[in-house]
């Protein structure tokens, strides 16, 4: 798992290795709807979802949203 700070209004991105289950991704968007609501690019929404070829991306506007997902998903 790699944290970067960006230029960006959700400004910390957490990028999750590619030898995570597919499983676990889907458990980690539940977990971050029931922890931060809805996520996705609207103003209103704290933290969205991305991906590349090799790497799930969560982009959060908070520090301490991103360093709870970090916290919780960091050693799983």
């Amino acid at each position: 798992m790699i944290t970067q700070e960006r230029k960006s209004k959700y400004k910390h991105k957490v990028m999750v290795s590619p030898s995570w289950a597919l499983g676990e991704h889907a458990q980690m968007k539940e977990w971050c709807e029931q922890m931060f609501g809805p996520g996705g690019r609207s103003k209103k929404f704290r933290w969205r979802f991305g991906w590349t070829d090799s790497v799930d991306t969560y982009y959060f506007k908070s520090s301490k949203d991103a360093m709870m997902f970090t916290l919780r998903w960091g050693d799983a």
